[in-house]
C-alpha cells in the first residue's frame, strides 16, 4: 500500500480544492519522530475503528488501565491519521478519544509521538530554569504579583519542603503569571491521579 507519510501528500488523497502539488503539505513537526506510522500488522481502518469503539466502552469501566493503554497504543496510527488528514476540532476529538486527556495517557501519547517521556523532561527543565523563573516571578506586580508572592512564601517558610511541593509551587506561579489558574490542577493532584492509574 505504501507509507502513510507519503500517501497523505499524494494528489489522490487530497480534496478537490487542495489538488495542487505544494498545497496543504503534511509534514511532521520538529520533534515528531512517529508522525504518521503505518497500521500495526493485521490491522485495517475498519478493525482500528471497531477497536476505538471498544475503547470508548472500556473507558466507562473502572480499573482497566492496562486494557485502555493497550488499545490506545494499538490505535495510535488511526488516531494520527485522523489528526493529520482531517484536523478535527478539540471537542470532536475529545468525544472520539475520551481517554486521551487523562494524565497518564497524555504522557503516553507524547512518548508515542516523540519518543521522549513528557513528565520527567518537563520536570528536569523546570528545575533547570528555576533561577530565571524566580527572577521573572519577582518582577510581577499587581494582583498577580501578590498571589505569586503568597505562593512563594509557603516555600520560604518551609525550607525543608519536598521536591514535589517546590515544583508544585513553581508550576502554580507559572499558571498565575500566564493567567490560567485552575484550583483543581496542581502537580500534586496530577501526580496522585498518575500514581492511582499506574497501580491498577
Amino acid at each position: 500500500m505504501g507509507s502513510p507519510e507519503l500517501l497523505i501528500n499524494s494528489m489522490k488523497y487530497k480534496t478537490e480544492e487542495d489538488r495542487k502539488a505544494a498545497k496543504n503539505m503534511k509534514k511532521p513537526k520538529r520533534a515528531e519522530i512517529n508522525d504518521l506510522p503505518p497500521h500495526p500488522p493485521g490491522e485495517s481502518d475498519d478493525t482500528l475503528e471497531s477497536l476505538r469503539l471498544e475503547l470508548i466502552g472500556a473507558s466507562k469501566r473502572k480499573d482497566n488501565v492496562k486494557d485502555i493503554n493497550y488499545m490506545m497504543a494499538r490505535t495510535y496510527s488511526w488516531r494520527r491519521m485522523e489528526v493529520v488528514a482531517q484536523s478535527p476540532g478539540v471537542a470532536e476529538f475529545k468525544e472520539r478519544w475520551p481517554t486521551l486527556l487523562e494524565p497518564f495517557q497524555v504522557n503516553e501519547e507524547f512518548r508515542r509521538c516523540t519518543g521522549v517521556a513528557l513528565e520527567p523532561t518537563f520536570m528536569a527543565q523546570l528545575d533547570r530554569y528555576t533561577p530565571k523563573l524566580l527572577e521573572l516571578f519577582s518582577t510581577k506586580g499587581g494582583a498577580v504579583g501578590s498571589r505569586i508572592k503568597n505562593l512563594l512564601m509557603v516555600l520560604i517558610q518551609d525550607p525543608d519542603a519536598s521536591v514535589v511541593k517546590k515544583r508544585d509551587a513553581r508550576i502554580r506561579c507559572l499558571m498565575e503569571s500566564w493567567g490560567s489558574v485552575d484550583e483543581s490542577s496542581s502537580l500534586t493532584s496530577v501526580g496522585q491521579q498518575r500514581q492511582k492509574s499506574m497501580r491498577t
